[in-house]
């Protein structure tokens, strides 16, 4: 149940991100949201939730995770 509540708070703070990302934030998070962000994600790397919305965005070139090498 624990698990299924991060998941759902992950997905929930994504959406924040994205919604932030969707309507031209394209600067550093504001504190509001970043607050909000942190509620559902204390453990959020600030600038991985930046790299989280470019993601989602189409505008990062470098993944998270690049296992290629």
């Amino acid at each position: 149940v624990a698990l299924d509540g991060t998941v759902r708070a992950t997905a929930q703070s994504v959406r924040v991100i994205a919604a932030a990302y969707n309507s031209g934030i394209k600067q550093f998070i504001c504190p509001r949201l970043t607050c909000e962000v942190l509620k559902l994600m204390p453990d959020a790397d600030f600038f991985m939730v930046e790299h989280v919305a470019q993601l989602l965005n189409g505008e990062s070139s470098n993944p998270i995770e690049d296992n290629s090498n």
